[in-house]
């Protein structure tokens, strides 16, 4: 497991606007595309700033829920398109501030406990000393997947800073020129079917070479 992401930096960036405005504006939730689409791309609260097209954010929200299960498409009465809410509470049994905590180094990369505590009350106003801590403590494996990790200490730096795990390797952001844009991601399922097309043309190739030599022959 450890070896293999439980997120790309898309599926990170969607899952982090779904619990943020979960937790900072319950009102307005579960979110219907447009709006997940302008979360995941503001310019504030996020780093790197994404830019993304709606067919991109809808293609892996289709593989968060289909494959990975952690998010789910909700029909509400009335309503006049689906909206989407994420599953991570259900899944891994997170705290609203376990779940906070972890959407802020989503959204905006590696940050100190100091950091996290100024910037998680946006989504838990009423936050008690001590409790992001707790919250890293036990993010740091939950199901026996590590969520969280303690960087080293980065020279010049007072403090050290915590980071997600959810993406593997642990890329920093901050200094990236402009937005990131990333393209619409491949499913298992169009994986397979390449490789299935790939095997046809491989044996058409044969019977082509196989089908001359007889004709030679001949």
């Amino acid at each position: 497991m450890e070896n293999d992401p439980l997120l790309n930096p898309l599926e990170a960036r969607i899952l982090g606007c779904l619990i943020e405005k979960e937790l900072s504006t319950p009102d307005h939730y579960p979110l219907t595309l447009s709006s997940l689409v302008a979360a995941c791309t503001q310019k504030s609260n996020r780093n790197p700033v994404m830019e993304l097209e709606s067919r991109v954010v809808e293609k892996s929200l289709d593989i968060m829920r289909r494959e990975k299960k952690i998010a789910t498409l909700v029909h509400e009465a009335g309503a006049r398109v689906p909206k989407f809410q994420h599953e991570m509470a259900g899944v891994y049994g997170m705290s609203a501030v376990e779940r906070a905590v972890l959407a802020e180094l989503m959204l905006r990369g590696p940050q100190t406990p100091a950091e996290l505590r100024n910037r998680v009350q946006r989504m838990i106003p009423v936050l008690r000393e001590g409790q992001v801590e707790a919250a890293l403590t036990s993010l740091e494996r939950i199901d026996d997947i590590p969520m969280v990790t303690l960087l080293p200490k980065a020279p010049g730096r007072r403090e050290a800073r915590y980071a997600h795990m959810l993406c593997g390797e642990i890329l920093e952001a901050a200094d990236r020129p402009g937005p990131v844009v990333i393209e619409a991601p491949v499913s298992n399922e169009e994986k397979r079917i390449d490789a299935l097309e790939e095997r046809m043309k491989a044996l058409e190739t044969r019977l082509e070479s196989a089908l001359k030599i007889i004709e030679d022959l001949g």
